[in-house]
């Protein structure tokens, strides 16, 4: 065998890439995110938006898409319908999440302080990605020694996608929830 060039390219079938399964926050820095959250002036909606985030692991896009009527609070359920420009989500269907009980009492609270008598078609985080960009920007790093330290807009990406385990972990008073979805 000699070597030397091809005479031509070999076509190759394509091998689909593995999809990364991500980074998971573990509940220490689940806590530490929403407690720098609530430090964060003009931006109350913040810390609901992130709990939302870490209990149903919707996209950003989707959390400022959800509205009121999304929101099944007898059903113990949250309707990912949309994304925030009214569209429909990255995957294209609506996606059924279990709505925890802390995540439940949180968004019952969120909807007193924000707007008690919204229409069901109103927003639960009447804010845009830039707002949310700014927010997230002016959050501490930690409520700890490292307070000066920012958030970058990645980690904010990596926070509204790192829901899965934190959600079923974060309340041991929802056995219902665990046995769900996964």
């Amino acid at each position: 065998m000699s070597w030397g060039y091809l005479r031509e390219v070999p076509k190759l079938p394509r091998v689909p890439r593995a999809e990364s399964p991500g980074r998971f926050l573990s509940e220490k820095e689940a806590d530490a995110l929403l407690r720098a959250a609530a430090t964060v002036e003009d931006a109350r909606w913040l810390s609901p938006l992130l709990l939302a985030a870490l209990h149903t692991g919707a996209r950003r896009g989707e959390l400022l898409g959800l509205q009121w009527r999304d929101i099944n609070f007898e059903r113990k359920l949250v309707s990912i319908e949309r994304g925030e420009d009214g569209g429909p989500t990255k995957g294209k269907a609506f996606r059924p999440v279990p709505l925890t009980a802390v995540l439940a009492t949180a968004l019952r609270s969120w909807k007193a302080a924000s707007a008690s008598k919204a229409p069901a078609t109103a927003r639960v985080f009447s804010v845009d990605s830039r707002e949310l960009r700014r927010a997230w920007e002016r959050a501490p790093r930690s409520v700890g020694d490292r307070a000066s330290a920012r958030y970058t807009h990645g980690d904010l990406d990596a926070a509204t996608r790192a829901a899965s385990k934190i959600a079923y972990g974060a309340s041991k008073e929802e056995p219902d929830s665990a046995a769900d979805t996964g």
